[in-house]
């Protein structure tokens, strides 16, 4: 006898049967819902023991699509995700992926193109690929195509935004180099690789540049190299500044700057004195024919009244007396500048100080500082008025007496005055030895000391603006 099947029915929504609520063969329906539920024997044998859901889809309004809110599994019955296929899948038509698509094995599209995602080595691809099959190459890390000559050949390759520059990176057989091939137009521009870099383009660089190596234009090296005598000094190329000659110490380079040092030229004075004998003409001195001065008793011979040629002997055309004095002063080129006696160097030299001048000294304290002895300064000043008015300065520390010749001019009017001073370091005096004047004379003088100075002071007769000018001669302390 066949077994009945009865139906059972709720209009509450959500509304599930329990096992209590069915009896074997019957079915319940939610027709709020429009679910279909029955008795399930998940054993296999016996009685049921699960309400199973025999209709877990839904259509919506208007019959256009159905939709399961839960997992699918085709040909697996633990499926992961919304849609879980074990197995291949074939596609007619544009397949769309949203969001992470995960495939084992792969995809076959139709019978001529698909997309094969390898999994493993190379024996677990595809044996038998077809054209237009695209796989990656986890050993070689590029993606692969299969086509022109039965072949497998790189894809890598990438258009810009506008379609021009194609860049290809391309990776040897049986190496680990890279190289990237630049293309504009079907025309190779620039190959990158990790040993060299060729552009047939012109290359425009916003920013530094650092380079190891030689700058090579046209098959040689370009730039600027410093060498001394041929020996390199510090970079090389089609420019090449050589320094040569005695007069260059030596050429350093740090921190991309070369420095060179140059020798200043220097002359050397030596004086040697002798007591002559009656009628001598001959002295003994080592010197260099061209560098040497003779005096007797203080006066300096001329050119025609000795012959110096041999370097060793000094030869006076007329005989001394007994008991003159002859002294014959030799200077000594270095040999770096041989045109003159008088560039800076040692003792009785010539040295440029802060402005000053100082001949023999290197410490000039004046304008001109002749051996520390004389100083020789300017001043120009300024009067308007009758009072006294300093027209000079001489540091007491420095200088014990001096000379002054000083020029006054007042409209069309001029007067010039000679004047000395000297001092003790608390009381100056001062003599007014000449003065002379166009007309009447335009002023006086006086000195004072103040603090560690000796003033020199005017006073002029009338007040209308004058200019006063000083040379000073001082002789040091």
């Amino acid at each position: 006898m066949s077994t009945p099947f009865r139906l059972k029915r709720s209009a509450v929504s959500g509304k599930r049967p329990g096992l209590s609520d069915l009896q074997k063969g019957e079915l319940a329906l939610n027709f709020n819902d429009g679910y279909l539920f029955a008795e399930r024997d998940t054993g296999g044998v016996g009685i049921g023991t699960t309400i199973t859901l025999l209709t877990p889809w839904t259509e919506n309004f208007g019959a256009t699509s159905i939709y399961y809110e839960n997992s699918v599994g085709i040909g697996t019955t633990n499926p992961t995700v919304t849609l879980d296929i074990n197995g291949d899948i074939n596609v007619s038509g544009v397949s769309t992926f949203v969001g992470v698509s995960t495939f084992q094995d792969k995809v076959v599209f139709d019978s001529t193109n698909s997309i094969q995602i390898p999994v493993g080595d190379t024996s677990q691809r595809d044996p038998s690929p077809i054209a237009g099959q695209i796989r990656y190459n986890s050993e070689l890390s590029s993606f692969e195509g299969y086509g022109p000559g039965n072949a497998w050949g790189s894809l890598g390759g990438v258009k810009d935004v506008d379609g021009d520059t194609y860049i290809k990176p391309e990776i040897s057989a049986g190496s680990d180099e890279d190289i990237l091939y630049f293309y504009n137009a079907g025309s190779n521009t620039a190959t990158i690789s990790s040993t060299t870099a060729t552009f047939n383009v012109d290359l425009s660089v916003t920013g530094d540049i650092s380079f190891t190596g030689d700058l090579i234009q046209n098959g040689s090296l370009f730039g600027i190299g410093i060498h001394s005598e041929g020996t390199v000094i510090v970079g090389s190329g089609t420019t090449i500044i050589d320094f040569v000659g005695s007069a260059i110490s030596s050429i350093t380079s740090s921190s991309g700057i070369a420095t060179v040092f140059i020798e200043r030229g220097e002359f050397t004075r030596t004086t040697t004195a002798f007591t002559a004998t009656e009628g001598q003409t001959i002295f003994t001195i080592d010197y260099t024919p061209g560098y040497i001065d003779v005096y007797v008793n203080g006066v300096r011979l001329t050119a025609s009244e000795y012959t110096a040629t041999n370097g060793t002997t000094v030869i006076l055309s007329t005989g001394t007396i007994a008991g003159d004095t002859v002294d014959i002063t030799v200077y000594q080129d270095d040999g770096l500048y041989s045109g003159s006696k008088w560039t800076p160097g040692n003792g009785n030299d010539i040295y440029r100080l802060n402005g000053n001048v100082g001949i023999g000294t290197d410490t000039g304290t004046a304008r001109l500082d002749i051996e520390g002895v004389l100083g020789l300064d300017t001043t120009v000043t300024e009067i308007s008025t009758t009072s006294a008015t300093t027209i000079d300065t001489l540091p007491t520390a420095t200088y014990r007496s001096s000379r002054f010749q000083v020029q006054i001019t007042q409209g069309t009017d001029y007067q010039s005055s000679d004047l000395m001073v000297i001092h003790d370091g608390s009381t100056s005096n001062l003599i007014e030895y000449g003065s002379i004047a166009t007309n009447s004379y335009l002023a006086t003088f006086s000195s004072t000391i103040s603090g560690s100075n000796l003033l020199l002071q005017a006073s002029m007769v009338s007040a209308g603006i004058a200019t006063v000018k000083v040379v000073r001669y001082g002789i040091t302390l």
